[in-house]
């Protein structure tokens, strides 16, 4: 009797001692699975930082010759032009547009006599260079414009650049050509440049220049 009874509580401590390492290391496993989810989410939030960024600009679209007896005006100007852009992944951001034509005439410079209000839609590529100060991209993307009562769309193809000067604030070029169906008797393809200025939600790292390096 003595040696079954012996031998069931060495059976009943190793059994315990079994399910208490079983358990610590179930905690173990958690533990580590946190910190991981948890570092996976730091990280997460950390290279989604610097990724938003708006901008305002001044922006002209020309026509050709032919195709401005049909618009009304071969040079017409939006002020202003508002975008919003996310960085998106491998060097690819989407970028949302809305240029209006809120300033009819500026005495001495230009008269517009179009109504051109358009709604953007587009993705930069930007050759993985989102880090650097001078980032040049290329530029596809929809529009949507509002002319003469009319709406049209347009495929845009382009290009420009972002070079940031301060750690939040930067200056964007940027170069369109807007096709248009040549059937439409409101809008016809036409060039579109634009400067804008972007602000950073959040500041940037910039390179250091060669002109900021001090002995």
């Amino acid at each position: 009797m003595y040696h079954k009874y012996v031998k069931s509580h060495n059976n009943s401590i190793k059994n315990f001692i079994f399910v208490k390492n079983k358990k610590y290391k179930r905690m173990k496993s958690i533990k580590l699975f946190l910190v991981f989810l948890g570092v996976g989410i730091q990280s997460f939030c950390q290279n989604a930082d610097n990724k938003w960024t708006v901008s305002s600009a001044l922006a002209a679209a020309k026509f050709s010759t032919t195709d401005a007896q049909v618009v009304g005006e071969r040079f017409t100007f939006q002020i202003p032009q508002f975008n919003v852009s996310r960085y998106l992944y491998k060097g690819v951001t989407l970028d949302l547009g809305l240029s209006l034509g809120l300033f009819k005439q500026v005495p001495g410079f230009f008269t517009n006599s179009l109504q051109y209000t358009s709604f953007d839609v587009g993705a930069r590529y930007d050759f993985r260079k989102s880090n650097e100060n001078l980032v040049p991209y290329v530029y596809a993307g929809t529009s949507f414009i509002r002319a003469n009562s009319e709406v049209t769309p347009t495929v845009n193809i382009g290009g420009g650049a972002t070079f940031w000067v301060l750690s939040r604030f930067g200056l964007q070029p940027q170069l369109l050509y807007k096709s248009a169906s040549k059937t439409n008797l409101s809008m016809r393809s036409h060039v579109y440049f634009s400067m804008g200025l972007v602000y950073s939600l959040k500041p940037r790292t910039l390179v250091s220049r060669l002109w900021s390096n001090r002995d």
